[in-house]
């Protein structure tokens, strides 16, 4: 009997700046094994324009400054196959 493999991916939370489309008081959730991954996979979907990566909702601000997740968009054309 085959193992079933545990999913080691992580939620990366990304913000947007100033000129940057949604713009401030937006954020988008990336699933990926690492950072880097994340960051390849928000690069394919939006280019450079978006600000920091963090680690958890709490690092990014988002209670704390209200910020609205990104969801306008199918997450399966840019997250890959899970």
């Amino acid at each position: 009997m085959m193992e079933k493999v545990k999913d080691l991916r992580k939620k990366h939370y990304f913000t947007f700046g100033h000129g940057q489309s949604p713009g401030i008081g937006y954020y988008v959730i990336i699933e990926a094994n690492d950072s880097t991954e994340a960051r390849e996979i928000m690069h394919k979907r939006w280019g450079d324009k978006w600000v920091t990566n963090y680690d958890s909702a709490e690092e990014a601000g988002v209670e704390k400054y209200g910020l609205m997740e990104v969801e306008a968009f199918d997450r399966s054309e840019w997250e890959g196959s899970k």
